[in-house]
């Protein structure tokens, strides 16, 4: 059974990302749903004991009970949990390797007061730490299918992850376009984008596959470009990389690129670093 993890904090684009987890993975799916209040030691968290753990079940119950609304049923493995400190990525972590989770699901954006996380920058934070794949989802996005998703590579970890790409693509009879960010001084005319296609497709067994190449120096602006023009459903993307001269998600430009692309993000991490 698949077990996907997904951070809330009972905001719009929480439930959204609730709402959307349940439309992509239907069938043979375990959810856990964490909240994390933003305590800085377990003696203030405890100070509020079974209070605060009544009122964010209440929460829970809430959320749920809206999403069944709206949708007309919930699926039946769905379990609650809470937890509490400060540094919220490394919580939903540790979290997530306690209960073995698959992926991690969470919104882009998110609520903010006293006891609850802006989720914006958090997310970029586990984007960039978390050894799972993660998709981050814009607040108004609608799961409707994965027909079409950019993965953008450098070609230095491209084996486990594409793998990974086309398992899920087969899933959805997705193509994938490989997107390859070539810095200006590279000459275009030295490669075929066809027959880099077919070695990807022969590679990885799957023939729905296609290659694009990028000129620019400006590997955020270009990604955000391409998938302004071809509208993806996901854009894939490693967050780590060998080559340090291309750190696509570098966490000072993954808010950028995340503001400019509006579609889901689905990050590897490769053991690399």
């Amino acid at each position: 059974m698949l077990s996907v993890l997904i951070p809330i904090d009972f905001s719009t684009a929480s439930i959204n990302a609730i709402c959307y987890a349940f439309d992509m993975f239907k069938q043979d799916t375990s959810y856990d749903l964490l909240h994390v209040t933003c305590y800085q030691d377990s003696d203030t968290a405890d100070s509020f004991g079974k209070e605060l753990q009544q009122e964010i079940k209440q929460q829970f119950d809430k959320t749920l009970e809206q999403i069944r609304k709206q949708r007309g049923s919930i699926p039946p493995s769905i379990h609650y949990h809470s937890a509490h400190g400060m540094q919220i990525a490394e919580v939903i972590n540790v979290y997530a390797e306690k209960s073995k989770a698959d992926i991690i699901i969470m919104a882009s954006t998110g609520a903010s007061d006293n006891n609850h996380i802006l989720w914006g920058g958090h997310t970029s934070v586990m984007i960039t730490t978390s050894i799972r794949p993660i998709i981050s989802v814009p607040q108004h996005v609608i799961f409707n299918g994965i027909k079409n998703i950019v993965y953008a590579t450098d070609f230095s970890d491209t084996n486990l992850e594409g793998q990974a790409l086309v398992a899920l693509a087969k899933i959805y009879g997705a193509q994938i376009r490989f997107l390859h960010i070539f810095p200006e001084v590279i000459n275009a005319t030295n490669f075929s984008p066809e027959l880099i296609a077919q070695d990807l497709q022969r590679s990885f067994n799957y023939k729905a596959i296609t290659f694009d190449a990028v000129m620019s120096n400006n590997p955020e602006s270009a990604i955000a470009e391409f998938v302004a023009e071809h509208h993806p459903d996901l854009l894939a993307i490693l967050s780590h990389t060998r080559d340090s001269t291309y750190r696509v998600l570098r966490k000072s430009i993954i808010n950028g690129l995340a503001a400019k692309v509006g579609v889901p993000i689905l990050a590897f991490k490769t053991d690399a670093d």
